[in-house]
């Protein structure tokens, strides 16, 4: 695991970069493509991933990914297009943080509020006695 990493992310109308240190997102920068203003989120600051940001909505949707593989990265595409068809939220559950860096850096998604979460096996999680 590298100490520092910069993800380039997939976003409609926007270039974005996530700076992350020890995999720990640190800092979003995002630019409009038909502009030069840039955005700039402290991620750490306004706890974005412990405390996601989510929509009301009446749909939403779960996303389990365990293989690295094109063809899982094919369907997790096709998924997040229909999801955001339905104008519904959705949490990416994944374990492995290699996997987490190709969804990022591989899927298109229609902004930036993009959220991960550990199952309860891979450490996510209280086991309830």
């Amino acid at each position: 695991m590298p100490i520092f990493e910069s993800i380039d992310l997939n976003i409609a109308n926007k270039k974005a970069k996530q700076y992350r240190i020890l995999n720990t997102p640190i800092v979003e920068i995002s630019q409009d493509k038909n502009s030069n203003k840039r955005q700039i989120e402290w991620v750490v600051l306004t706890r974005k991933y412990r405390m996601p940001r989510f929509k009301i909505t009446n749909c939403f949707f779960y996303l389990k990914m365990n293989r690295d593989t094109p063809y899982a990265l094919v369907c997790l595409q096709h998924w997040v297009n229909i999801i955001n068809e339905l104008d519904a939220d959705f949490i990416i559950v994944c374990d492995r943080h290699r996997l987490e860096k190709n969804i990022l850096k591989y899927v298109y998604f229609k902004n930036l509020n993009i959220k991960f979460m550990k199952s309860l096996r891979g450490g996510g999680g209280r086991k309830c006695s």
